[in-house]
């Protein structure tokens, strides 16, 4: 997984789907498949920027959403995670390179909502800060 990043990060794009699918395979193989894992979900949101970064937008959201769904349901969804946040501002973010511009900031607009509850309002965050951004820039 994190060697993925690595080469999504170094601009080798052909080689991060690689060993990210790598990073997916065993992460399965050890947590299993009739269950999620954030450890999967984690897994899946790389994958989704790998993706998004080579311009496979479709691709990016479908990961993405998988992510998401673990992630709503490993987490309590009456208290929001910061995890599923990050996922959501990815789907955001995914939707504004398509073109989706409607999609995009409802997007982000859950991540801010979350990410508020999880941070607070009482001083600020950049994981806040990220997400005002990307809904200002869509």
């Amino acid at each position: 997984n994190n060697i993925g990043s690595v080469h999504k990060n170094m601009g080798k794009h052909p080689e991060a789907p690689t060993e990210c699918k790598k990073a997916l395979d065993m992460r399965l193989k050890v947590h299993g498949t009739d269950k999620p894992h954030p450890c999967v979900a984690t897994t899946c949101n790389n994958i989704g920027s790998v993706h998004m970064h080579m311009g496979k937008c479709p691709e990016a959201l479908t990961e993405h959403k998988k992510a998401l769904d673990m992630q709503l349901k490993v987490h309590d969804t009456d208290e929001p995670h910061p995890d599923a946040a990050t996922t959501c501002n990815n789907i955001g973010s995914v939707h504004k390179n398509m073109g989706k511009h409607p999609e995009a900031p409802t997007e982000c607009k859950k991540a801010l909502d979350m990410r508020l509850k999880v941070h607070g309002t009482d001083k600020p965050h950049p994981c806040v800060a990220t997400t005002c951004n990307n809904i200002g820039s869509v």
